[in-house]
């Protein structure tokens, strides 16, 4: 009983030990280049996850297929939240705590 349980939960720590990279390579990517912690980041993986399985149960599409739909999601609610929240505080020369504060208000 345990021998048939074992391959499975090794399959299940790689795909969320997958998911976890992929969140914190892009949390990363996006302190270095703003150089502002945005707390923001999980709910654009959120919002992307969710077009897709709107996606999916609407259009009975493959779940594999919207993903790329669900990173252009992404892509494109972290610019908007760039562009009308982050870029406006940082001309008015916020501090970091203040964009900070601002990122998790989103």
């Amino acid at each position: 009983m345990v021998k048939d349980m074992i391959p499975p939960i090794y399959v299940d720590a790689i795909i969320w030990s997958s998911l976890y990279v992929l969140l914190s390579l892009g949390l990363t990517l996006t302190y270095l280049t703003t150089k502002v912690p945005n707390f923001a980041h999980g709910m654009f993986a959120t919002a992307g996850a969710y077009v897709t399985l709107t996606v999916r149960d609407v259009l009975n599409a493959n779940i594999y297929h919207n993903l790329p739909l669900a990173f252009i999601i992404g892509g494109i609610i972290a610019l908007a939240q760039y562009l009308l929240v982050l870029r406006p505080l940082m001309r008015r020369r916020t501090s970091i705590v203040g964009l900070m504060v601002a990122t998790l208000a989103i």
